[in-house]
């Protein structure tokens, strides 16, 4: 998604405009089966909606980790007191600054590093002399920015879509799963993670692999072999194989993750 001055209002219809048009300029419209896209945590709101208001032209979603909370369950944005990004004089003490929201361990710290540098940029010094670094985030996000009914907007998807959780999230536990499963007819695929938190895609390869393969051998799990009927907007094993198949490439890491889970 492209870079944005901070005093700029955009409403998360822009964020879904924007994914499709990321599709359009790659030409993953122009392969004989559209593509899937994989959204994780604000990306999985923002793809929620992309499937709600455009899911014709794609061949699935898959949201990880985006909880959609029942009226019952405080959700939103996070309540953070506004303050400007401090402005720190090397990338080394910036990146030292660095903390996962919410917090959880990484066994791979380098990955910790590398999302740590590409979320920073220079920027000029509050005394006008020289650069320092800053983060990249608009820390004023969610005081003028409205996600909206997710819980309607999820009911709404026009496409396949499969739900992904981290076995120990503290964003969206078992129950907020069950709650997604049942907006989406109670048939789309809702897959946990083993041992992954929120930031799911942090954890070793090895247990996401053996969860791929267990799946793979059984396709009736969650729903995954059941024919979707237009009116219930739900997804199928069997078409998730076939968009991995002929699809493109990968939007995200992630996409790369489920097309070789889904083969």
């Amino acid at each position: 998604m492209k870079a944005r001055r901070f005093t700029i209002c955009v409403g998360i219809e822009v964020f879904a405009e924007e994914q499709i048009a990321v599709c359009e300029d790659a030409g993953f419209f122009k392969n004989e089966e559209p593509p899937i896209i994989v959204g994780h945590s604000f990306g999985g709101f923002i793809t929620i909606l992309t499937g709600a208001l455009y899911g014709e032209r794609l061949a699935g979603t898959v949201i990880v980790d985006s909880p959609v909370n029942p009226p019952e369950r405080p959700g939103g944005p996070p309540h953070r007191e506004f303050r400007p990004h401090r402005i720190y004089p090397t990338i080394e003490e910036a990146m030292g600054r660095f903390r996962l929201a919410p917090p959880q361990p990484c066994e791979n710290l380098y990955i910790v590093d590398y999302i740590a540098r590409h979320s920073l940029k220079q920027a000029p010094n509050p005394d006008g002399k020289g650069t320092g670094w800053t983060w990249k985030f608009d820390p004023a996000i969610w005081q003028r920015f409205d996600i909206g009914d997710m819980s309607a907007r999820l009911a709404a998807t026009r496409c396949r879509i499969a739900i992904m959780r981290g076995e120990f999230s503290v964003l969206l536990p078992a129950e907020i799963g069950d709650y997604m499963f049942g907006l989406l007819g109670r048939s789309a695929p809702v897959i946990e993670i083993p041992q992954a938190r929120h930031h799911a895609l942090l954890k070793k390869a090895e247990i996401q692999d053996k969860r791929a393969s267990d799946m793979a051998d059984n396709k009736t799990v969650a729903g995954w072999g059941a024919e979707m009927r237009p009116e219930e907007h739900i997804g199928t094993y069997d078409a998730f194989i076939t968009g991995a198949k002929w699809g493109v490439g990968a939007l995200t890491v992630l996409l790369v993750l489920m097309a070789i889970f889904l083969l």
